[in-house]
C-alpha cells in the first residue's frame, strides 16, 4: 500500500501519472469494442427489432454512396456494432493538458477522420447521410437483382430521398463509470508504490 509521502510526491508532479491514467482509459474504451459493452451497459445490436432479413441500411447507403454496386458482406449482420473498419476504436487517444495557472489534466477523445461521427455513436445522436444520384442508380440496379430483391423494402425508400436521417442507438465507449474509476484508483496506487 502506498504511503502518504509517495502519494504526495505524485500529487506534486503528476505528469507521468496522468499519461499512465490516460492510457488506462484509452485501453478501457477500446475494450468496449471487443466486449460490445461499456462497463455493464451492453451495446444494442444494429437496427434492433428490425424485421428479417438483416440489413444495416446506413452502412449499405455509405457503400452505395462510395460507388459500390452491392452492400459489403458485413452489412448483412447485426453484430458486432461499431467494428466495420476498426477506425473508430483505433482513433481513441489521450492528451495531457497543463492549463496555464491550473492543474494539469488528461483528456480522452477521438481524433482524425473518426472525430466527426464518434459522438453520434457514443451519445446516441442523429446521423445524416446524403443519398447521392449515384447511390440511387446503384440501389435501383441492386434491388432488381436476385441478391438484392429480399432487401427491396428496406432500400427502395432511399430512392425518394436526398438524405437518410437515422436515430443512432447509444453505444458508449468514452466516459467514466465505476469500473473505470476502480481501475484508475488501482493504477494510482500502483504508480505511487513505485516511487
Amino acid at each position: 500500500m502506498a504511503t502518504e509521502e509517495q502519494i504526495d510526491r505524485l500529487i506534486q508532479d503528476p505528469g507521468d501519472l496522468l499519461e499512465v491514467l490516460g492510457q488506462v482509459a484509452v485501453s478501457y474504451s477500446q475494450l468496449a469494442f471487443k466486449l460490445q459493452r461499456f462497463g455493464s451497459e451492453i451495446w444494442p445490436v444494429r437496427y434492433p427489432g428490425s424485421p428479417a432479413p438483416i440489413l444495416n441500411v446506413a452502412g449499405a447507403l455509405a457503400d452505395f454512396n462510395r460507388g459500390a454496386t452491392a452492400p459489403l458482406d458485413r452489412r448483412f449482420i447485426n453484430k458486432p456494432a461499431l467494428k466495420d473498419t476498426g477506425l473508430l476504436e483505433k482513433s481513441i487517444e489521450t492528451q495531457t493538458i497543463s492549463a496555464t495557472g491550473g492543474e494539469p489534466f488528461v483528456e480522452i477523445g477521438v481524433g482524425g477522420a473518426a472525430a466527426e461521427y464518434a459522438p453520434l455513436h457514443n451519445f446516441g445522436l442523429e446521423s445524416r447521410q446524403p443519398v447521392t444520384d449515384g447511390a440511387k442508380s446503384n440501389i435501383a440496379a441492386y434491388i432488381n437483382t436476385d441478391a438484392g430483391a429480399p432487401y427491396r423494402d428496406k432500400l427502395s425508400a432511399l430512392l425518394e430521398k436526398t438524405e437518410l436521417v437515422t436515430q443512432l442507438e447509444t453505444r458508449q465507449f468514452i466516459g467514466v463509470n465505476q469500473e473505470l474509476e476502480r481501475l484508475l484508483a488501482d493504477t494510482v496506487e500502483e504508480e505511487a508504490e513505485r516511487i
